[in-house]
């Protein structure tokens, strides 16, 4: 089963006081997941999650803070999402810095980087780590074919590594 990592940043509806809380965010589909959420004494937050569940970080309908007897006392607001895309060998990059809409990302730096790999894999390959350098790999009819750069994960701002 696929795991699902995203990150949720925002504030919250009510003035709740600092501290650790449960959470429960559920999507459109009607997925969900459970989590830690550390509130700041600004009602800001951040949390990750990580679940099994295939959670649609677009379609996040909202985020539920339980109190210790897992009874609602608040809903989050602002909520801004974000996953994570696996690449492999560890490394790893925010969905909203590799194809970002509206402005290039780094998946088109290193698309732009890579060379002459159309013919081969595509015009909008998936891009995986492997040996230590970023490869191309066909989808859709170039399905099973790559593309082996000789590019480095290390060199992108953005791309990182697990530790």
């Amino acid at each position: 089963m696929e795991t699902t990592e995203c990150l949720l940043s925002g504030t919250v509806s009510n003035a709740i006081s600092e501290g650790l809380y449960e959470v429960v965010v559920t999507d459109a589909d009607g997925s969900f997941a459970s989590g830690l959420i550390f509130i700041d004494s600004t009602s800001s937050f951040l949390i990750a999650i990580q679940t099994n569940n295939p959670l649609n970080v677009s379609s996040f309908l909202g985020v539920t803070i339980l109190d210790d007897s897992n009874e609602p006392i608040d809903q989050l607001i602002a909520i801004v999402a974000d996953k994570k895309i696996r690449l492999g060998e560890g490394w790893w990059v925010w969905d909203s810095e590799f194809h970002p809409k509206g402005k290039d990302g780094i998946k088109k730096e290193i698309l732009t980087d890579a060379g002459d790999f159309e013919g081969r894999v595509g015009k909008n390959p998936d891009v995986k780590v492997n040996n230590g350098v970023i490869e191309l790999h066909g989808v859709g009819d170039k399905k099973g074919k790559k593309f082996v750069t000789d590019l480095k994960p290390e060199d992108y701002e953005g791309l990182h590594k697990d530790e």
